[in-house]
């Protein structure tokens, strides 16, 4: 059975594999007290048409090649971890996955809900 990091009421809008990455495991841990992005990501999720969240792409890439032996940028020049690199890759699929709260015709207003935080 895999390791999910799953805030409770992002259950249904934020399951995130953590594979025992403790700091992926904090990280949706204290997001998933702010009620601002709850809302943002369900909304989100129902411009969508219930389509699944990004992050949980972005890290099965990410994982598969770090796999291959393939450093990602975070960790080759600044001297991190591969933890750190899935935190930065679900964080910016949190961002990409919020801004779709905006319809597409208007996708360019996303920009000042991303500024609120």
């Amino acid at each position: 059975m895999k390791d999910y990091a799953i805030g409770n009421k992002l259950k249904n809008y934020f399951a995130v594999p953590s594979n025992g990455n403790e700091k992926l495991s904090k990280l949706v841990s204290i997001t998933s007290k702010d009620k601002r992005l709850l809302t943002l990501l369900k909304s989100s999720n129902i411009n969508a048409i219930d389509r699944k969240i990004v992050a949980t792409h972005i890290l099965k890439m990410l994982r598969i090649l770090t796999k291959k032996r393939i450093i990602p940028s975070i960790v080759k020049n600044y001297n991190m971890e591969i933890d750190d690199a899935e935190i930065v890759a679900t964080l910016a699929s949190l961002l990409h996955d919020v801004g779709h709260v905006v319809h597409i015709k208007d996708h360019h207003f996303s920009i000042l809900i991303a500024f609120k935080y």
